[in-house]
């Protein structure tokens, strides 16, 4: 797996994988950054159509129209159900684009709905907490099999044994599943981890370093809230929705406020990992210049970027 990713709060953000060619998100500058690279994109998958998550669509949209490379080729935009502000961009590009080269689809979804990559993978939306509106988190599924309930306390010499006397019927041997690889849920505060659970890298917000209002207690003892940190994920919650969701290899942790300095972030970073202790690999986004390439079919080291 190949990401390159872009996420700085308030501005922009946005994330390729290179693998099947699907950029999560496009905020301004993606275009300018990737350059022909997207002649490669196949389908945008958009979480909401706040600004900093849709502004560089225009401009993508252009390139692949007008810039050296493949114009023919189609692309897919998905985006929540009844979100007014992606919506209000369309009647804007059929105004402006009316001579596109390539077909450009538009889908609206729901929670649950698929998008499919190839006959063993595709995408699934599931419901994330960010504003009022529908708001979408995407997981990578791979179609693949295990071994069924009634045989996974069976040895491999117990299993060859059984197929050879045919007290296994071979055909019943595998059941399938969904294996989630790769997730994405810039800029929930919430989601239900059930819907991920397993997931090997996970993708989410994190974007304040600490609730600026934890000295203030509600009624019940909690600490209040921000109201414009009310949509957006202090570190350590976010770090916990990964904790929670299972997940099997690392954790990126993006959208950090510009009000952080690189060394506060790596900071803050290291002190969360040492009092929550997760199982994973944690890199955090700290470096908020430039986008980041990340060739994950290499272990890479446990540090910020």
């Amino acid at each position: 797996m190949s990401l390159t990713i872009y996420s700085k709060g308030l501005y922009s953000s946005w994330m390729l994988d290179h693998t099947d060619g699907t950029l999560f998100d496009c905020g301004e500058g993606c275009a300018t950054h990737l350059g022909n690279q997207v002649f490669a994109i196949n389908r945008i998958c958009f979480g909401h159509g706040h600004m900093d998550h849709i502004g560089g669509l225009l401009t993508l949209i252009n390139i692949r129209n007008t810039a050296h490379g493949t114009k023919d080729k189609p692309l897919e935009l998905f985006y929540p159900k009844g979100d007014q502000h992606i919506e209000g961009l369309f009647p804007y590009l059929n105004a402006t684009q009316p001579n596109l080269k390539y077909a450009l689809k538009t889908t609206a979804l729901l929670p649950g709905d698929i998008i499919p990559i190839t006959d063993k993978k595709h995408i699934r939306a599931f419901p994330t907490i960010h504003h009022s509106g529908l708001s979408l988190g995407y997981v990578v599924e791979e179609h693949r099999k295990k071994l069924a309930p009634a045989y996974a306390h069976l040895t491999q010499a117990q299993i060859r044994e059984g197929l050879q006397n045919r007290t296994i019927n071979k055909d019943k041997l595998m059941t399938p599943f969904e294996h989630p690889t790769l997730a994405y849920t810039l800029d929930a505060y919430k989601f239900d981890t059930r819907e991920i659970e397993g997931v090997e890298t996970l993708v989410l917000d994190t974007t304040f370093l600490a609730d600026e209002h934890e000295t203030e207690k509600n009624e019940d003892g909690t600490p209040k809230r921000l109201r414009n940190t009310l949509s957006h994920a202090t570190l350590e919650e976010g770090l916990q929705l990964a904790i929670d969701s299972k997940v099997s290899k690392r954790a990126i942790l993006a959208h950090f406020s510009p009000r952080y300095k690189p060394h506060e972030i790596d900071a803050a970073v290291e002190a969360a990992k040492r009092k929550q202790k997760p199982k994973f690999q944690v890199i955090a986004l700290s470096n908020q210049r430039k986008p980041i390439d990340l060739d994950l079919t290499i272990p890479t080291p446990n540090l910020s970027l």
